[in-house]
């Protein structure tokens, strides 16, 4: 029988991710011990986002693990400047690659009783396939089956997450069903149980370029569960920059042009009288931990 201590039970581990989703949170990152949910339509940033976190958790020498039931993988990685930007070692995450959702479920549930992992992603619940799904014809079909195949996962692993520490993120899918109404799938018991709750949306029409060239997009995140935090309903706009993952340098560049801490003169940038550059250089430069603070402090006056 475990008996903690109200003292044991204050000493929430969180993981610093280094994008918007550490403010969203409340708490300066993503709680370890629990399920955290990214979900939205495709190509939101939701397993860029996740990349990022893996990135961070191995900074903490933390060991992660990628379910890959997109079979998306690698694709991911077949830039390998892409992985080299998120700043991923990829010698140092292990990817499960299974066939059915029953395979995947049960070899995910060793991985988190193994105690070899502190971070597990699975990409995507909406893509869990299973055995009987995959015998049917198009024309046959079988309803709640993955439902039914989370509802027992949930139940039978979360006590091991919390007593584990692991961070189990859930990357999952929108759906609308007949009247319009959008819902997550995974079933009622993921809804229950997970802690956290974030959704990714892709804001229409905005784009970042540097001159004609395309090199990222405007992403809507909201917080749409948070039980350590009073931030649901939250909702913040990021920069996504192919290649490199939700930028906060570029989030904290927008709210410092937007406040006027850098002066412009046609296309050129100007900090405190002295010339820094065009956008491109702007972005170079803020990524200099020494300028970044320095922007920080002007903006915190």
């Amino acid at each position: 029988m475990a008996i903690l201590s109200g003292k044991d039970l204050e000493k929430l581990k969180v993981i610093e991710t280094g994008t918007p989703l550490d403010k969203l949170s409340g708490i300066g990152g993503l709680p370890r011990g629990f399920i955290v949910e990214f979900w939205g339509p495709t190509n939101a940033g939701k397993s860029t986002a996740g990349f990022q976190v893996v990135a961070a958790a191995q900074k903490q020498k933390l060991r992660c693990l990628w379910v890959d039931v997109e079979h998306t993988f690698r694709a991911y990685v077949a830039n390998p400047q892409r992985t080299a930007n998120f700043d991923v070692d990829l010698s140092k995450l292990d990817v499960m690659l299974e066939q059915t959702a029953e395979e995947y479920i049960d070899n995910t549930q060793k991985a988190i009783t193994s105690k070899k992992y502190d971070v597990i992603i699975m990409d995507s619940i909406g893509d869990l396939s299973s055995k009987i799904h995959q015998q049917k014809t198009a024309e046959e079909r079988s309803i709640g089956v993955q439902a039914s195949l989370m509802t027992t996962f949930v139940r039978n692993m979360i006590w091991q997450v919390d007593c584990n520490h692991i961070l189990f993120i859930a990357i999952n899918h929108e759906r609308k069903d007949l009247d319009g109404v959008i819902y997550q799938m995974g079933g009622k018991k993921l809804a229950e149980k997970k802690k956290m709750s974030f959704r990714f949306r892709e804001k229409p029409g905005f784009l970042i370029k540097e001159g004609e060239r395309v090199v990222g997009k405007v992403v809507r995140l909201t917080c749409t569960k948070n039980h350590f935090a009073p931030t649901e309903k939250m909702e913040v706009e990021s920069n996504l920059i192919f290649n490199e993952g939700f930028s906060y340098e570029q989030d904290l560049l927008d709210d410092a042009i937007t406040r006027g801490v850098f002066t412009k003169e046609g296309n050129t940038f100007f900090y405190k009288g002295e010339k820094v550059g065009m956008i491109g250089k702007l972005r170079e430069w803020i990524k200099e931990e020494a300028n970044s603070n320095q922007v920080k402090e002007a903006l915190a006056q």
